[in-house]
């Protein structure tokens, strides 16, 4: 039995981070539902590692003076 995420009420740094992915994966802002349905769809397909990739790339060009806009 695979378990989805149902919302962010426990995991606020988690919601960070998928806004953060949103933002720079569809250059959009998104509800919390969507964040939720991204979540989920990243975790049925093997794909959770580009959440953290795209934090990686936000905290590089923050680190390399590049300024970084954030929903």
């Amino acid at each position: 039995m695979k378990t989805e995420l149902t919302d962010f009420i426990k995991n606020p740094k988690l919601k960070k981070l998928m806004e953060n992915y949103i933002h720079i994966t569809y250059e959009m802002s998104a509800t919390d539902e969507e964040l939720v349905n991204e979540y989920n769809y990243l975790l049925r397909t093997n794909q959770i590692h580009l959440i953290f990739e795209c934090e990686q790339i936000t905290e590089y060009a923050k680190f390399a003076g590049v300024p970084v806009d954030q929903a």
